[in-house]
């Protein structure tokens, strides 16, 4: 679902349900919800086919089912998409290990600085970004399964 549909933040909300919290309130923004959705989609449909190559995989079509001119939520949502693409086209292998490595372990940390030039590299030039590792960490899962799930319908 395109993140200018009307009916995408009702049915995001409605995904963080409160039955899920053993205890306490969640909050974040809905970036990294999305993010974590799409991290949860690559652990249930596609890691288990080991796939660590994704240079050759089609770019996916963006701006399907987006109206022109881009909502500026529909930008945000596209440049994190190919960011996230970027850097696993770059780095697959590491990009997997990142989205497998336990969230705030040494081993995240290290792979990061290793994905680190390719990061710098996939910013595009003029901009600087403050990333989190829970930004990149979801922007790669989003650019993986986006190239997946469109790998063979082109």
């Amino acid at each position: 679902m395109n993140v200018t549909d009307q009916k995408y933040r009702p049915m995001l909300k409605d995904l963080a349900d409160e039955d899920c919290l053993s205890t306490g309130e969640l909050s974040m923004s809905s970036t990294l919800l999305r993010g974590a959705l799409f991290i949860g989609i690559y652990e249930r449909l596609y890691s288990a086919k080991g796939r660590v190559d994704f240079s050759t995989l089609p770019t996916p079509d963006y701006l399907k089912g987006y109206s022109q001119p881009l909502d500026p939520a529909a930008v945000s949502a596209i440049a994190v998409a190919r960011f996230g693409e970027c850097v696993a086209r770059k780095e697959s292998a590491n990009a997997v290990q990142l989205i497998n490595s336990l969230p705030g372990s040494s081993s995240e940390d290290t792979i990061i600085r290793g994905l680190t030039p390719s990061i710098s590299g996939c910013v595009p030039a003029g901009e600087t970004l403050r990333l989190s590792r829970q930004f990149v960490r979801a922007a790669i899962a989003e650019g993986i399964v986006g190239m997946l799930r469109n790998e063979g319908q082109k």
